[in-house]
């Protein structure tokens, strides 16, 4: 598809139809295509974040570096309203008169600063307290990488942590010192990656020094 400017976009339409499936309203798909037709943000760098994505595209991001055997992080910019998120690369970041390794600390020192927005609540009623997110930020899934997490976390819920995010929208924490509660969040996972417009990954995730994936339910 040919963008106004030129360039060529890459539309998934599976996306487009999970989006569809969730909302049922054609005005999604206008929606949608409204976003991609809108020339992109101006680069900043307090837009830079690392992006958790699905490693399964194509093509490649130009910059991004592997998580776990499913997920990389991306190096992206996002625009100032959440509208829009977009794969930095070299020449993005060299425009900003940076490079790689100092746009890479303002992605993660930006991260820290949307989780610090953020609203953290704990839901207890199935006797495992579980740490939720609240925030605009539209990539909630990416706060996962932020190095403030544990700071966040720790007086909540303490740590290490284990933690499942099926999109990029949806994150549960909790203490990995109950790892029996995986098996009561599987359906939850199951269906959230089935249904989700930007599903991430089945795993579970144990989070301490790093981020690695413990296990995977499936499908």
């Amino acid at each position: 598809m040919a963008a106004p400017d030129g360039n060529t976009l890459m539309i998934s339409l599976q996306n487009l139809e999970r989006i569809y499936a969730s909302q049922r309203d054609p005005a999604a798909i206008t929606a949608y295509v409204d976003a991609l037709l809108t020339p992109a943000a101006p680069m900043s760098a307090d837009g830079l974040a690392w992006l958790l994505e699905p490693n399964s595209y194509e093509p490649e991001p130009p910059v991004r570096q592997p998580v776990t055997p499913r997920l990389d992080r991306v190096l992206a910019h996002v625009a100032p309203d959440g509208s829009q998120l977009t794969w930095v690369g070299n020449r993005d970041v060299e425009s900003l008169g940076m490079d790689v390794a100092a746009a890479s600390d303002r992605a993660y020192a930006n991260l820290d600063r949307e989780l610090r927005r953020a609203e953290a609540f704990i839901d207890d009623r199935t006797g495992v307290p579980v740490m939720m997110l609240e925030t605009a930020f539209p990539a909630k899934a990416s706060l996962l990488l932020a190095p403030a997490l544990r700071q966040i976390a720790a007086p909540r819920i303490g740590w290490p942590v284990l933690a499942i995010a099926p999109d990029r929208d949806f994150v549960l924490l909790w203490n990995a010192d109950f790892q029996d509660f995986v098996q009561r969040v599987s359906a939850v996972v199951a269906r959230e990656h089935r249904q989700a417009p930007y599903p991430l990954s089945l795993e579970v995730f144990h989070l301490d020094e790093d981020v690695r994936a413990l296990g995977e339910f499936t499908a």
